[in-house]
């Protein structure tokens, strides 16, 4: 999977990070919206769910398995709009603390 989606970002390479979750607001406002995107769950309310999610040069590419796992491009999620990522392993925030 990973090398078919970076073929079709040849110009923009996958980082090596192993992304489990992503925490993003609408135009860095929380009160237009939140959204988390993980893997394991729906995309959306009412998306598939999501396979990877991979990094690339400023953006999130989120695989489900019609856009990006067997066909398709992923979904592409701006960085600007992504507040937290959370890694495979690695506590978020919010644990930390506890």
């Amino acid at each position: 999977m990973r090398s078919y989606v970076q073929s079709q970002f040849a110009d923009r390479p996958i980082t090596d990070h192993r992304i489990y979750r992503l925490i993003c607001e609408h135009n860095g406002d929380i009160k237009v919206g939140r959204t988390e995107i993980e893997v394991g769950k729906k995309l959306y309310e009412k998306g598939e769910t999501v396979i990877t999610i991979f990094e690339s040069s400023g953006w999130y590419l989120v695989c489900t398995k019609s856009r990006g796992a067997l066909k398709g491009h992923p979904h592409c999620v701006c960085g600007k709009d992504v507040v937290e990522v959370v890694e495979f392993g690695i506590k978020p925030k919010d644990e930390a603390q506890l």
